[in-house]
């Protein structure tokens, strides 16, 4: 075999502190180990099968051997890519993504991957460029479809992402992965089809949006909760949940308000997989901020997440108790000077990058005294002001830190439900962690009684990338006077209280 060039070593450098896990009685790489050099498509396939079957190790196992054979392969590299990002590791992916368009600028996979990395960072318009690049150079790329439907303007582009979500189911894709993004696309298909034209998430015009907006939060030990006024006169003390995308309405607001059903659709929620119908509801008010002809999903109580407020900052003071928010100029996009410090800031307030997937904020976070490949791939978490216990650690993370003799949390088994937001799920044994520390956002915080459950590994498979940690509203609370979260931007200001620094 040829020696590989100086970026091969770079990627699989990159690659080699995934090796003892891939290499763990896994069938699918040992089937890798033993077969003759492939071309580029064989390898994509058979990558595409196990991310259809949601085996990301599997899959990375295939593309980093794709890589030793073949360090001169698009296909290869992209591959790579595609796996790396399935396995949260967004910085080698983005390197392999770039790599593979370098030696082919027309491979379809490199500017989907490139595409995503480049939307957890928020950079919209470069991500939308490689999408709909992908789809000019294969019309019928799974990925790129059901990418570039979810990223168009819902009001503006609607025929178009039906269009571009019919061609998708069509494909009929193999695989739960493939089942379930097909079902989503259904679903979503025939929600657009039941707004006909009536526009969603209507706004004022901008010279008409306050500037700044402040409303009273009440924060305790359970929740954060915000007053949120709806139609036909009804308010409702709403948790404010990181960790919702969107909206969620109990039965009893949807039937107050009048909200119309227009569908269904699949969410993942701790419980698993759930169908939650969806209503549009009418209007809805915090202070001064307006939304008219929002889509919500209809669950166990009254939820509202910060990215439905599309334009403004969002500011969660939980020393003064109060919800800010501030309008953002327009385009807005990542720049170099978001961390720098400003007049008037408060004295240990820092500003640092988060990764945004959906409506999420993804940061890193660190155990103490981690086994060995949680040293060498790290991990994220995502805030959760919504869940009550201190954090919810995904399997395969739990799996890591057992995974010397002698290391890693001593757990405690016990049967009981997690609850989500489309219902209250399922009684299943949980491990529940008596001793835990964490750390996160530049601070160690504890995180006692922390819990692990199976019925956790679908949010990994439902967004794509490898989730470690939910981090929960005690350990928000803990460790931070207030949050500013900036979504255009991807930045967190921070106002932290008083921890044991990293």
């Amino acid at each position: 075999m040829r020696k590989p060039a100086a970026a091969l070593c770079l990627a699989l450098a990159a690659c080699a502190h995934w090796a003892a896990p891939l290499r763990a009685g896994d069938d699918a790489h040992a089937a890798v180990q033993t077969r003759p050099v492939t071309r580029a498509q064989q390898l994509r396939d058979e990558v595409r099968v196990c991310m259809a079957w949601d085996q990301p190790l599997a899959a990375l196992a295939a593309s980093a051997e794709a890589v030793a054979r073949e360090p001169d392969s698009a296909g290869a590299w992209s591959q790579l890519a595609v796996a790396l990002f399935r396995n949260a590791d967004m910085e080698g992916a983005e390197a392999a993504a770039r790599r593979a368009l370098k030696l082919n600028h027309n491979d379809p996979d490199g500017h989907v991957v490139l595409a995503r990395c480049l939307d957890t960072k928020g950079e919209n318009d470069a991500a939308l460029e490689h999408l709909e690049e992908a789809v000019r150079l294969d019309p019928f790329h799974p990925a790129a479809l059901r990418l570039l439907s979810s990223q168009l303007d819902h009001n503006e582009d609607r025929a178009r992402i039906v269009e571009l979500s019919q061609r998708y189911v069509e494909l009929k894709l193999p695989g739960p992965s493939g089942h379930m993004f097909t079902q989503n696309a259904q679903k979503s298909m025939e929600v657009l089809k039941a707004l006909g034209e009536t526009a969603t998430d209507v706004q004022p015009d901008l010279d008409k949006r306050p500037a700044s907006v402040t409303v009273k939060m009440d924060v305790d030990e359970d929740q954060p909760t915000v007053q949120v006024d709806f139609s036909n006169g009804v308010k409702s003390g709403c948790l404010f949940d990181t960790g919702e995308e969107s909206i969620t309405l109990s039965p009893e607001t949807v039937a107050a308000i009048g909200a119309k059903k227009i569908g269904a659709l699949p969410a993942a929620t701790a419980t698993g997989l759930e169908m939650m119908d969806v209503v549009l509801v009418p209007e809805l008010k915090v202070g001064g901020f307006v939304v008219r002809n929002s889509i919500a999903g209809v669950g166990t109580g009254d939820i509202i997440g910060p990215s439905v407020f599309h334009g403004y900052r969002v500011k969660m003071d939980f020393a003064r108790r109060q919800l800010v928010l501030t309008r953002q100029p327009e385009d807005c996009e990542p720049s170099e000077d978001d961390l720098n410090p400003r007049a008037g800031d408060a004295p240990g307030l820092r500003r640092v990058r988060f990764r945004r997937h959906g409506g999420l904020i993804w940061i890193p976070i660190q155990t103490p005294d981690e086994a060995a490949p949680l040293k060498a791939r790290g991990a994220w978490g995502f805030l959760d002001t919504g869940c009550q216990p201190p954090g919810l650690l995904m399997p395969r993370y739990l799996q890591a830190l057992k995974s010397e003799p002698g290391k890693g949390p001593l757990t405690l088994p016990f049967r009981s439900s997690l609850g989500g937001a489309a219902r209250d799920g399922k009684e299943e044994v949980m491990r529940l962690l008596p001793e835990f520390r964490v750390g996160l956002l530049g601070g160690e915080v504890r995180a006692d009684k922390a819990i692990s459950s199976e019925s956790l590994s679908t949010i990994s498979q439902s967004i794509e990338a490898e989730l470690d940690m939910i981090v929960g509203w005690p350990m928000i609370l803990k460790s931070q006077r207030a949050i500013e979260v900036d979504f255009e931007r991807c930045v967190l200001t921070l106002e932290p209280r008083e921890t044991k620094k990293k």
